[in-house]
């Protein structure tokens, strides 16, 4: 419902429990396949109310910092490719 009403050209997820829901449970993400291409960070989803196509982008959290730190590049070089989408 909040993906319908706000229509977000993009959504970053931080944290693996809301990630998970967000790419396993959700009937409108179409290219889960993409999650083990890009490292587990990219998939897509359709809005069901108007089918714009909306890049879903998963970093580690800030908090974790070992794992935020050592992957910053690796969520860069993701990001990059959603903002060129």
């Amino acid at each position: 419902e909040s993906v319908e009403e706000l229509d977000p050209d993009v959504i970053i997820v931080w944290g693996t429990i809301v990630n998970s829901y967000l790419r396993e449970r959700n009937p409108y993400v179409y290219d889960i396949e993409m999650i083990k291409e890009t490292e587990w960070y990219l998939c897509h989803m359709k809005n069901p109310s108007n089918g714009k196509i909306i890049p879903i982008i998963n970093p580690y959290h800030p908090m974790s910092r070992q794992h935020w730190y050592n992957n910053i590049g690796t969520f860069k070089k993701y990001f990059e490719m959603v903002l060129n989408e």
